[in-house]
C-alpha cells in the first residue's frame, strides 16, 4: 500500500489523527467522491440536500473508522502489528503487516469489524426510535429517508449487511475462507471463498448497471479483482496463512497446527462426520432398536404359546397364536 500513499513526494493518504498508536489515514481521492455528493445534494434538493449528504458521509466516516477499529483490536489481541487505518473511495481498510497466523485468527479478527459495528448500531436504535420515532420499513429504502439521523442510521445499518455477506475478500468471505479450511485445508478453502465472491460480484456489477450506480460497480469490481489476486497468491504458495506472524520462532520449532495442509490431507486423520451423516447414523439405531424390541415381544410370545401348548395341546392354539408361530419359524429359518 506504499504507493498509494505517496507518489513523487506528494502524500495521497495523510494521517487526520492517531488513535492509539494507530494513524488514521484519509485518501484525498475520498474527499473528491465526498465532494461529489455535496454537489450533487445540493443540485437536486438545493442546501438541505448538501446538509443530508454532508451528514451522511460523516456518518458513514465515523462508521467506517468505528467498523476497522474493531478489526484493529482483534489484531492486536491477536498479537499482530497493525500499521494504520485506511479511509479510501470504496470504505476502509484496517492495515495489518502480515498475513493472518491461523484461520481461527482469521475468522475472529473478520468478525469482530461486524462485531463492533452490531454494537454501534444496537447502541443507536433505542434512543434513535424514541426521538425520531421511525418504522423498521423506512429502514429499507435509504433515498427516501427524510429525517437526516434515520438516513445515517439506515446507511449504517446497510453497510452492515454488506460486509456480512460472504464474498470474498469482505468480512464474510473471510470469516467464510476461515470456517472451511478447517474441512478442505487452506488452498481450497480460498477457491471455494473466492470463486463465491467473483460470482457475487457480478450481481453487484448487474445491479449496478440496473441501478446506474457507478459506487456499486467500483465495489463489483473491487471485489472481483481482489479475490482473484488472494486465490493466485494462495497457488502459487500454496498457504493462506503464516504461522510466523505471530511467532518467529513457530517454525523453528517444527511445530503445524491441525489447519496445516499436512493435517488437512493426512489419510489417517478422522474427519468428524456431517450433519446429514448424523442424521442417517441416528434413523439406523432406531430401527435397530425398534427391530430389537419388537424380535424380544414375539420371542416373549412364543414362549408363552409353546408353554400352552405343553399345557394343553396343540388344538388348544387360536388362529392368532398359530399365525404367530408361523411368523416366528420363517425368521428363524432366514436367520
Amino acid at each position: 500500500m506504499a504507493a498509494m500513499f505517496g507518489t513523487g513526494g506528494f502524500n495521497w493518504a495523510p494521517r487526520i489523527c492517531t488513535i492509539r498508536g494507530m494513524a488514521i489515514r484519509f485518501h484525498l481521492t475520498l474527499g473528491l467522491v465526498v465532494l461529489y455528493w455535496l454537489i450533487q445534494g445540493a443540485w437536486y434538493d438545493g442546501i438541505g440536500g448538501a446538509v443530508r449528504a454532508g451528514v451522511l458521509a460523516a456518518a458513514l466516516g465515523v462508521v467506517i473508522v468505528w467498523h476497522e477499529l474493531g478489526h484493529a483490536w482483534a489484531a492486536r489481541r491477536s498479537r499482530l502489528r497493525v500499521e494504520g487505518i485506511l479511509l479510501w473511495p470504496l470504505g476502509g481498510e484496517c492495515q495489518i503487516a502480515s498475513r493472518m497466523p491461523d484461520p481461527r485468527t482469521e475468522i475472529f479478527v473478520a468478525l469482530a469489524g461486524p462485531g463492533a459495528h452490531l454494537l454501534l448500531v444496537a447502541a443507536a436504535f433505542v434512543p434513535l426510535a424514541l426521538i425520531c420515532r421511525f418504522s423498521p420499513l423506512d429502514l429499507l429504502d435509504l433515498m427516501r429517508v427524510s429525517n437526516w439521523l434515520v438516513a445515517a442510521f439506515s446507511l449504517a445499518l446497510w453497510v452492515l449487511v454488506f460486509n456480512l455477506v460472504p464474498a470474498f475478500p469482505l468480512d464474510g468471505g473471510m470469516a467464510l475462507r476461515g470456517l472451511l479450511t478447517f474441512r478442505l485445508g487452506e488452498v481450497k478453502a480460498t477457491r471455494v471463498a473466492a470463486r463465491l465472491g467473483q460470482v457475487l460480484a457480478g450481481l453487484y456489477f448487474l445491479a449496478a448497471l440496473w441501478s446506474g450506480s457507478m459506487l456499486l460497480a467500483a465495489l463489483a469490481v473491487y471485489i472481483f479483482i481482489g479475490a482473484e489476486q488472494e486465490l493466485r497468491a494462495v497457488l502459487h504458495t500454496g498457504a493462506a496463512y503464516d504461522p510466523n506472524a505471530r511467532d518467529p520462532f513457530f517454525r523453528s520449532l517444527g511445530i503445524r497446527e491441525d489447519w496445516s495442509r499436512e493435517a488437512a490431507d493426512r489419510p489417517d486423520r478422522p474427519r468428524p462426520a456431517g450433519f446429514f451423516a448424523r442424521l442417517a447414523v441416528r434413523w439406523r439405531l432406531r430401527k435397530l432398536a425398534r427391530a430389537t424390541a419388537q424380535h424380544d415381544r414375539l420371542r416373549a410370545e412364543v414362549d408363552r404359546i409353546l408353554d400352552k401348548v405343553n399345557r394343553q395341546g396343540l388344538p388348544a392354539l387360536t388362529r392368532r397364536e398359530k399365525k404367530l408361530l408361523k411368523q416366528a419359524s420363517a425368521e428363524f429359518k432366514k436367520q
